[in-house]
């Protein structure tokens, strides 16, 4: 296929100053900053939650362990009723 001069539509090419440049480029460096900053802080709570829940787990190996808890339900239990209480507020 054979394009013609005559076939393509010419435009004039818009103008555009240093300052709108410099503002663009500032936007993109704006834009990547808070991907990475979104990035982080989804890590955050990934590593947070990972590390709440082994503490969690180590803690109540320990009271079993060390004290001899023999209530394991009761333990269960009123942790769920405080993680309620605590979500609702």
């Amino acid at each position: 296929m054979t394009v013609l001069a005559k076939d393509l539509e010419l435009k004039p090419m818009e103008m555009t100053t240093s300052a709108e440049l410099s503002q663009s480029k500032d936007d993109a460096d704006q834009g990547a900053f808070m991907k990475w900053v979104n990035k982080c802080y989804g890590l955050f709570i990934v590593v947070g939650g990972f590390s709440i829940s082994i503490s969690l787990l180590n803690i109540t190996k320990y009271i079993y362990v060390t004290y001899h808890f023999k209530h394991p339900m009761w333990m269960t239990g009123s942790h769920m009723v405080a993680s309620y209480l605590v979500a609702a507020i």
